[in-house]
């Protein structure tokens, strides 16, 4: 079923590109005061894992494995390896987990999608205890944006658009009852309202409003949700969209308007 996904993904955003003539041209910081902000270091991003998956899809190892859970149980990360992981290592690790993908966008509601998570991989569990797992996931995030360049190639990797999709949704599920949580959901916010300035740049792929690469939208109102509960009056009327079912220009431009808004940036 992933990978059926995930063709259907490549053949939309291939015929997205058609008639694709320019390049893009990089905004100065002047114009683009969101640049400074999705700054990452290189050395962040990528490197080898601290612990690796033993089996993994494609090999022979995991072909021969009779049923979906006993591949689940092969991917749990051993309980005394878990414990001594830094955040950034476990980080890295969650985002490479063979299921991640299938369990975020092939249930009938994303929020649906973090509770298998959740209940499924002992990852994922450790990680969003962590007190600092919004500084781990914002930074793997501002790596996923460096790497949109990747679509100006000839032969674009739309990896770079599942990846950034993916983080958009971990990020939307950070919660926190400390006393610095509206500091953090401003933070995410920022970073996911430059992330989205930056795939502007890119009409093409994320022009394309599908249940992909809408996550954005998703993520920002959820954080929205939590910074200001009343701003969107009646929430079950939204509630729709959090799950994926519906979107219109209406709610993308009242997201929009809220983003800036409590950010105090002018669009």
């Amino acid at each position: 079923m992933k990978h059926l996904y995930l063709i259907l993904i490549c053949v939309l955003l291939v015929s997205c590109k058609q008639g694709r003539e320019e390049p893009k041209q990089e905004p100065d910081e002047t114009s683009c005061p969101c640049c400074k902000v999705l700054t990452q270091d290189e050395s962040t991003c990528g490197g080898e894992l601290a612990w690796d998956y033993p089996v993994k899809p494609g090999t022979e190892e995991w072909n021969e494995l009779s049923s979906t859970q006993q591949r689940e149980d092969t991917c749990q990360i051993p309980e005394n390896i878990l414990s001594s992981l830094s955040t950034e290592d476990l980080t890295k690790i969650c985002l490479q987990y063979p299921f991640l993908y299938s369990f975020i966008f092939a249930q009938n509601c994303r929020d649906s999608g973090f509770e298998v998570l959740l209940y499924e991989f002992n990852g994922i569990r450790e990680l969003y205890q962590r007190d600092d797992v919004s500084k781990e996931l914002l930074k793997q995030y501002r790596c996923a944006i460096q790497n949109l360049s990747a679509l100006d190639s000839d032969s674009p990797d739309f990896g770079v658009i599942i990846n950034i999709s993916i983080l958009d949704c971990l990020l939307s599920w950070y919660y926190s009852e400390n006393n610095d949580a509206q500091e953090n959901y401003r933070e995410i916010l920022l970073n996911l309202l430059c992330g989205y300035e930056k795939e502007l740049m890119y009409p093409e792929y994320f022009g394309y409003i599908g249940n992909l690469v809408k996550t954005n939208y998703f993520a920002r109102m959820h954080l929205i949700i939590n910074i200001c509960p009343q701003c969107f009056g009646f929430q079950e009327g939204y509630r729709p969209f959090l799950c994926g079912n519906e979107f219109s220009k209406e709610t993308a431009d009242k997201i929009n308007e809220l983003s800036y808004q409590l950010l105090n940036i002018e669009p």
